[in-house]
This record gives structure tokens, sequence and C-alpha cells, in this order.
């Protein structure tokens, strides 16, 4: 994990995020990202109390994903924001998922599509640490996901610590 880290993380931006899920390896081509309340209410307390982190949080309901292929439709309050998004490289050990990703944005004009491979709707809590890190709660009617979304360059000890914390805190509470 730290070697993947070490290579991307001095190359993170908002156009090339490192996005790690949290959750647990069901085969080395899948992963299960559906966590209980009591999983993602451990991580908030951890992210909370730590006295290490200054956190800002904010709070979206309402918000609409859909995909088809690569592309990314979102629908958040009345704006429409649409992305190409492909997967760079990849890392998965039992609890974690690393992922980054190369999003190109407001560049094109949306294609118009009628049916779409995925569709998701969700309230999603953001929580952004330290100013570099934002760890995204996503609140789904069944169950939650937690993401940690790097989007500037921050020290791999600084991630690693987080994620570490993280894996020690949650309590294997998967569902799925």
């Amino acid at each position: 994990m730290e070697i993947f880290l070490k290579k991307h993380s001095p190359l993170a931006n908002k156009n090339n995020p490192i996005i790690i899920d949290i959750g647990s390896s069901i085969d080395q081509s899948r992963f299960n990202t559906k966590l209980s309340k009591e999983s993602v209410e451990n991580i908030l307390a951890y992210i909370k109390f730590g006295k290490e982190y200054k956190t800002k949080i904010n709070n979206v309901n309402g918000i609409t994903e859909m995909y088809y292929r690569n592309y990314q439709f979102k629908f958040i309050k009345k704006t429409t924001e649409f992305s190409i998004i492909n997967t760079v490289d990849t890392f998965q050990n039992d609890k974690i998922f690393i992922r980054t990703l190369d999003v190109k944005k407001d560049s094109f004009i949306p294609p118009s599509v009628s049916k779409y491979n995925s569709n998701k709707n969700y309230d999603l809590l953001t929580v952004t640490i330290n100013n570099s890190i934002e760890l995204c709660i996503y609140d789904y009617a069944q169950y939650f996901q937690c993401q940690l979304i790097i989007k500037k360059p921050v020290a791999v000890n600084i991630i690693t610590t987080i994620i570490n914390n993280i894996q020690l805190t949650d309590t294997n509470n998967y569902i799925g």
C-alpha cells in the first residue's frame, strides 16, 4: 500500500484523485463497500475526536448519480455535472480498495443517453480532514459507503495513519 501511495500521492489533484474505499475483499476482482451504521459511526468518532485533525463538515441531501460506460452524470440540487472517468491504477487488500482516476470534466457536451448501466440515489456527508483529505460517507437507504478522497498531494504517512486507524476502529460490520 505504501509503495502505491508513494507513487500516486504526489500526483493527486482534482482531475487525478486517489479514491480509497473502506470495506472487505470478496476476491481479487470484487470488493464489498457496503457498511453498517455502526461501522460508519466508529469511523466518524475516530475522525471527530482525533485531536491531530482539523475537520470541516458538509452535508448534501438528494444526490443522484447515473453511469453509462465510463460516463458519470451527477445531479445535485439543480445542477448537473458530467464527467468521463477512467481508472488508471488500483490496489486492494482485505479492507481497502484504492483507485487512481483520470477525470475529465466541463470540456465535453454530455451525450444523450436513455438507458444507464447503474443509478444511485444517496445523501452525502463530507468531512474534510486537514483541508486536504475528504472522508465521504454515502448514505443509501439500506447501507452506507465510506471513501477517502485525496485531491492534492498529501504526505504518505498521514494517509497511512488515517487508513490504519480507520481499519482499527471498524468492527467488520459489513453488509452483503
